[in-house]
């Protein structure tokens, strides 16, 4: 009876000793993966299935741009890392009804983003913030393609 158990304890310590050293190794892959890519907010404004029904919709935005996902079109007005409120009482103030979701995009992409989102947090005028959003949501829509 006792050599089933140390058969048993001798089971269980190899395989956490085989889990701990193929942890180590995946979390050094995830490491890697997620330093490349860093997270954006987007307000989406609209989802369609039909090209020519999205085409109409977005006649209605200042700024927005339509992304092609899969077999979605999608109506983006605007991209932001820390803006978020800022943006919230923009497009309030334009009387947009969004959803707000957060989409992960190349490293590169998000720190040109995050410069234009620096200027944004000290823009007050609404010419300004339309500039930035423009600039900003081309940036974000070269990370989708």
């Amino acid at each position: 009876m006792k050599s089933y158990l140390k058969f048993i304890m001798l089971a269980i310590i190899i395989g956490i000793t085989l889990a701990f050293f193929f942890y180590k190794d995946i979390e050094k892959e995830v490491r890697a993966f997620n330093s490349n890519i860093d997270q954006v907010k987007v307000f989406q404004v609209g989802v369609f299935k039909n090209k020519d029904k999205a085409l109409e919709e977005i006649k209605k935005y200042e700024q927005a741009y339509l992304y092609q996902d899969q077999d979605y079109y999608r109506i983006y007005v605007g991209v932001t890392i820390n803006e978020e409120e800022k943006l919230k009482e923009y497009f309030t103030s334009l009387e947009y009804d969004y959803y707000l979701k957060t989409i992960r995009i190349n490293k590169n992409i998000y720190e040109k983003i995050k410069r234009y989102d620096e200027v944004l947090n000290k823009s007050t005028k609404k010419t300004t913030i339309k500039f930035l959003l423009k600039e900003m949501n081309e940036l974000f829509l070269k990370s989708q393609t």
